[in-house]
C-alpha cells in the first residue's frame, strides 16, 4: 500500500523552526521586512499572496504586497524592483509570477538583489545552485528534497525522471538531485515517449502544468511519485495535480497528494528563504 505524504504536517515543523528564528531576531530588536510585487489582477496570484501573507503573519515576518497595474511598463516594473533592492530596510523580495503578456520576467528578476531573491531565480543564485553552492534555492525544489529525506527515500544512485523543465521546479530539482548523486532525466513537451523513461524510474517528479501528465501505466510498482502540479476547475474550484492520483497511487511506494502535499511545504520554505535572505543581506551590509 502506498504511503501518502502529509505535506501539512511537514510544513508545520518547518514553520515552527522559522518562527523560533524570527522570535530570536525580534528579541534582539530585529524585524524582517519582506516585499512581494505583483502585476495586474490575476486571481490565483492574489490567492497565493494572501496565503503567503497569512503564513508570514503567523511566524512574525512583516510582509508588504505591492500591487502594480497590468499595463505598467517594463522600465517602471524594473525601477520598482530596483528601489526595493537598494533599500537597506527591505530584506527579501519576491516577484509574483506569472505576469501579464508583454512584460519580460527574466529581465525584471535581474533587478532583484541576489541576497534578497527569495525565489532563487536571479542568474547569481541559479548559477550557484547549478554549481552546488546555493543559499537561496527555489522553494518547490527544497520541498521535494525535504519530502525525500523525511521519508528516507534513497537518492544516491536512484534513477529519477523529472517531467517539466521550469526554473522554479524542473531544472532546480534536477540540480539538487545531481548534487546528491542521482541519475536525472528531464522530460518535456518535445520528449517523444515519456513512459519509456518513467517506467524505469525509482522516483518521478511531475511539474508539467497539466492534468494527466503521469498515469498508472507510466510508473513501475514501488516508485516514489512527487506531484508538484496545481490545476483548478473553474466551476467548482476543486484543486488537483498533474498526476492521475487514483490510478498511480495503486502502484507507488510513496506519493504526494494535491492538495496537501508539496504546496504547504513550498510556503514553509518561502518563509525559510526570507529568514535566510535577511541574514545574507545583514551580513552584506555589515561587511561593507
Amino acid at each position: 500500500m502506498s504511503r501518502i505524504v502529509d505535506g501539512v504536517a511537514l510544513a508545520i515543523e518547518v514553520k515552527g523552526k522559522v518562527a523560533s528564528e524570527v522570535k530570536q531576531l525580534a528579541a534582539s530588536g530585529k524585524r524582517i521586512n519582506f516585499v512581494a510585487v505583483t502585476v495586474g489582477d490575476h486571481k490565483d496570484s492574489s490567492q497565493y499572496l494572501d496565503l503567503k501573507k497569512q503564513a508570514c503573519d503567523e511566524v512574525g515576518i512583516d510582509m508588504r504586497i505591492i500591487k502594480l497595474e497590468k499595463d505598467i511598463t517594463q522600465s517602471k516594473l524594473e525601477s520598482t524592483l530596483t528601489k526595493f533592492s537598494t533599500d537597506r530596510n527591505t530584506h527579501a523580495i519576491l516577484l509574483q509570477l506569472p505576469m501579464p503578456i508583454g512584460l519580460d520576467a527574466r529581465k525584471a528578476i535581474k533587478c532583484i538583489e541576489p541576497t534578497k531573491d527569495v525565489d532563487g531565480l536571479t542568474y547569481t543564485n541559479f548559477g550557484r545552485l547549478v554549481q552546488g553552492h546555493a543559499s537561496l534555492i527555489p522553494c518547490a525544489a527544497q520541498s521535494i528534497m525535504h519530502v525525500l529525506k523525511a521519508h528516507k527515500i534513497k537518492v544516491e544512485g536512484a534513477d529519477v525522471v523529472v517531467i517539466g523543465r521550469s526554473y522554479t521546479v524542473g531544472r532546480a530539482i534536477a540540480a539538487l538531485l545531481q548534487k546528491e548523486d542521482a541519475t536525472v532525466t528531464i522530460c518535456h513537451q518535445a520528449t517523444r515517449d515519456v513512459a519509456a523513461y518513467t517506467l524505469r524510474a525509482d522516483i518521478v517528479i511531475v511539474a508539467a502544468g497539466y492534468q494527466g501528465a503521469l498515469t498508472g501505466p507510466m510508473v513501475k510498482y514501488g516508485a516514489t511519485v512527487i506531484d508538484v502540479g496545481i490545476n483548478r476547475l473553474k466551476k467548482s474550484g476543486r484543486v488537483f495535480g498533474d498526476v492521475d492520483y487514483e490510478e498511480v497511487s495503486k502502484k507507488t511506494g510513496l506519493i504526494t497528494p494535491v492538495p496537501g502535499g508539496i504546496g504547504p511545504l513550498t510556503t514553509a520554505f518561502l518563509l525559510q528563504n526570507i529568514v535566510t535572505a535577511h541574514r545574507l543581506h545583514t551580513n552584506k551590509i555589515q561587511s561593507k
